[in-house]
Order: structure tokens, then sequence, then C-alpha cells
């Protein structure tokens, strides 16, 4: 799906800013070993990163977590409390984006799905990469599959006749992976310092896509999260080669990430197995957001990386400093501007890194995570 084309590859001042999303990956299946190596591409990456092994996401939900990562502010703060949250009540303030912009980059964002994510350019961004933003996104898993629609949905064609079904994860009956990577490929352009804020969605419920089927028990669920995971670990690396195509690679400073984890009724996913109500269980056994009680919701995987004549203070190493998502936006500006934004709720990590041993500093934080708004009727 990536075009092999020769492109110039310019040489910047300042760095490439890169943050790749994997939305749902539980900290515990990237860079750890196993016999079975579901994420080999990210694991990659890690090989070779700064990664911190006890990062929490300030709420496990996609929008709440990547506000905070945006913007360095607590949910509480911005107001971004869940995901379909109106945006005339969020108040972001000053985002990563509009940091990076005011020093010359370009910023973008792009995703295969926006219903749980819905950014605008009021977030900093010059220009977005994404479906278009609307209802009918909650429509699209029944009312697009239909043949024709499938059949053109990925299409160049299709594009321009079903926007809405075009490289769009909502569609799952009709989405391929390549078709986020050909849109990506035709539509990012690097004539200067870029700001990239990728987020690929495919291992999110309903783990499925076109030509997989549709995972209806709890023990469905499980297989078809594990086929999801190493499906997008393969569209990680699709997007890996794209910017490395674009000369990204030549001085970056990359963050990969995923927004929250996921429970999948493990041993190990509910703090209240022998405690509270059915329903207070069941809610922290699976999914995500949906209890504070479940350690794999809300645990995120997190790591940086320098790649080029782009620099890092400190060797490779994992950190077992208690940090968050809300650190993301003060360490990346700090390491591009020399001075971290002082009015968030996250810390810029960038001082510890230099020097690891003032990190015993951090062994009192507090940290704060909340469960998402639900109803039962919700539910």
């Amino acid at each position: 799906p990536v075009s092999n084309a020769s492109r110039p590859v310019p040489a910047y001042a300042s760095p490439h800013v890169v943050i790749l999303g994997v939305d749902s990956l539980r900290d515990d299946l990237a860079g750890t070993p196993s016999d079975e190596r579901l994420v080999p591409h990210i694991d990659e990456f890690l090989s070779g990163a700064q990664r911190f092994s006890d990062a929490i996401s300030p709420l496990a939900r996609t929008y709440p977590a990547l506000v905070s990562l945006m913007t360095g502010r607590h949910p509480v703060a911005s107001n971004a409390r869940f995901n379909l949250m109106p945006r005339r009540l969020v108040h972001e303030g000053d985002t990563l984006g509009d940091a990076l912009r005011a020093r010359g980059y370009h910023t973008v964002y792009a995703t295969d799905e926006v219903r749980f994510a819905n950014f605008d350019q009021s977030f900093g961004f010059d220009q977005l990469i994404t479906p278009p933003v609307g209802a009918s996104d909650f429509l699209l898993g029944t009312t697009g599959d239909l043949p024709l629609v499938n059949l053109l949905a990925g299409t160049r064609l299709g594009a321009w006749l079903f926007p809405a079904n075009h490289a769009n994860r909502a569609a799952h009956v009709s989405y391929r992976p390549e078709q986020f990577i050909a849109r990506l490929d035709r539509e990012l352009v690097v004539d200067r310092p870029n700001f990239l804020a990728i987020h690929l969605t495919l291992a999110h419920w309903p783990y499925s896509w076109a030509g997989q089927f549709t995972p209806t028990t709890p023990q469905q669920y499980r297989l078809a999260y594990r086929r999801s995971i190493a499906g997008v670990d393969r569209q990680f690396s699709d997007v890996w080669r794209l910017l490395e195509e674009r000369g990204i690679f030549e001085n970056a400073i990359v963050v990969v990430l995923s927004d929250h984890g996921e429970a999948l009724g493990g041993a190990t996913d509910s703090m209240l197995r022998k405690t509270g109500s059915g329903m207070e269980i069941w809610n922290s056994l699976w999914g995500h957001g949906t209890s504070v009680m479940s350690p794999h919701q809300y645990s995120v995987l997190l790591a940086i990386r320098a790649f080029g004549r782009a620099h890092l203070p400190g060797a490779p190493s994992v950190h077992s400093w208690p940090v968050s998502l809300e650190d993301v936006r003060p360490t990346l500006e700090e390491l591009v501007t020399g001075v971290a934004p002082v009015n968030v709720d996250g810390i810029s990590l960038r001082p510890y890194l230099a020097d690891p041993a003032s990190a015993a500093a951090l062994a009192t934080r507090v940290r704060y995570t909340e469960t998402d708004f639900n109803t039962p009727m919700v539910l």
C-alpha cells in the first residue's frame, strides 16, 4: 500500500515529533519475553527505547486519554470526562499542537476511526487525515454492510462516493487495514518539521474487520482480541515504512503508546473477584473505562525513542517510575523547545531521563484515574 516513488529527504533543524498510538493495547502484551510474540514490530521499537513500565491513563477511554496527552491536563481539568462529551463543554486550553505550531511545525492528526475521538483543528492541528465526524459512524456497522458499498469503499471512487465508509474502522464489515495506510500515503506531506499524532484503532472492540469473524461470546472475545493485536502490529509496521520513506526518521522523537488497555476476564483483570456486587465484578473484568478496580484497563504502554539527528538524554532502559499520559505533552515540549509548560497537571520526564537517580522523588507521586460515565441503560 505504500508508494515506492522516490522522494527527497530535506534536512530540518527541528526534529519531527511523532506520537504513534495503538488503541486498546494492554501493557503486558508488548516488550515482554514470550513464546508467542504478538507484536514483533512494536517490540523492535521498544528494544531501543526509554520505556515506562508503570504508566497509566487518567481515564481509560480514547477521547479523555488523548485529550490528556495532548494537553497535559487531567480530565477533571479539561472536562473531557467521556468519549462523546460535547465540544463546547471541553476546555482543553493550549495543546502540544499549539506549542509546536507556534514554532513552525505542521501539525497532523490521523486516525482510522473517529467515533470515540472527535478531534478537529481547534485542538491545535493544521490537518486532519480522518473519516468524517458524524452520527453516521454509529450506523455504519449495519447500514454500511451492502454489497456495492463493500465493493467500492476501499477504492478512490469509494472515497468520493462513500466518504464515511472509506478507510473507516467504524465500518468494520468493509474496513481493511491497508485502506488507512493508502490514505495516509496520499495525504501526508512532509515539507517542514511535522508533529504527527497517529492513532490506530484496529484492536478496539468489536475486534473484527473485513474477512474476519465478529466475536459474540467472552471466549471468542479473547481470541479475536489477540488476532486484532497481531493485526494492528502489522499496520504499525506499514505506518513505520511509510514514515521512513518520507525521511521522518532522519531526525525524529517518537512516542509509542496505548490510550488504554483491555480487561478480558483474566486472572489479573480485577481486584474485586471476591467482593462487590455481580455488576461491579463484571465491569472490572471486561472492556475498558468500566472500573478503576481493573489495572489492565488503565495501565498503558508508553515509550519514547530518538532517531537520526535527534537525541534523548540517558540510555535505552525500562523505568518503573509512576507516570501518566498527562506527562507526554510536557516531556515532548521540553525536549523540543527547552521549556516545559507550567499550566498542566503532568510533569516533564526529561530531567529524570537525564538523571535517573533523581526519579526517587517520584516514589511519593499520587496519580488519579477515574471510571468513565456509565449508566445502567448504556451498559
